[in-house]
């Protein structure tokens, strides 16, 4: 299973990050564990040059671990805690120097990622994998491609859940360096350990060798 360290997630939740994980391959990258709610917050995050990420004035309370940069969309697993009191949510350390001290650390971290994010775009060498349980617009996935092509020439792999009827597992080019597959399903998004065993491992192998092929 050594080609699935050639892929990336760029969302929009962990499910692909888990099946590398299963496997070892458990390297940090900046959107693995992120959710991403909507395709457009992404695309905004890369046309924007990642401009004022992960800002303090911009850090909100998203879930009990989960914090979101509300600039972009993006929501991260975090330290700083939150709780629902009252139909609001709630940090649950109420000391704002304790809460940035945290901040800051994670803040390090994240900028670091981008880092290793924009070298792996620059690079040419990452697959980066987007899926979405719903249903995404043909033109948002060209537009997110030619949004991560500002930064790169990169390789993007769309994975769709498959029509009725329809073989899974098959990669085509739908545009240089954007590649198109399907799976029987994904896992729900909760929990997302309800992956279909194997389907993750057998598209990647096809779609490892198609692109190695096209290059």
């Amino acid at each position: 299973m050594d080609f699935l360290k050639e892929f990336e997630s760029i969302g929009d939740n962990c499910e692909f990050g888990m099946i590398q994980k299963l496997y070892g391959f458990d390297e940090g990258s900046l959107l693995k564990w992120a959710r991403i709610p909507k395709i457009y917050q992404l695309i905004n995050f890369l046309e924007n040059d990642f401009k004022e990420f992960y800002l303090l004035d911009n850090i909100s309370p998203k879930w009990d671990d989960m914090i979101e940069d509300t600039k972009y969309g993006l929501w991260f697993h975090s330290d700083l805690g939150s709780v629902m009191s009252e139909n609001v949510r709630r940090w649950t350390l109420d000391d704002a120097d304790a809460r940035k001290q945290i901040y800051e650390v994670e803040y390090e971290k994240r900028t670091y990622l981008l880092k290793k994010f924009k070298n792996a775009i620059a690079e040419n060498g990452k697959i980066f994998v987007y899926k979405m349980n719903a249903l995404v617009e043909p033109s948002a996935i060209v537009r997110l491609h030619a949004a991560l092509r500002r930064h790169g020439k990169a390789n993007l792999l769309h994975v769709e859940q498959a029509a009725e009827g329809e073989a899974c597992y098959r990669v085509a080019e739908r545009g240089d360096g954007l590649w198109r597959s399907c799976l029987p399903r994904f896992a729900p998004y909760w929990p997302v350990t309800d992956y279909l065993p194997g389907a993750w491992e057998e598209l990647c192998e096809e779609a490892y060798a198609a692109i190695r092929r096209s290059r």
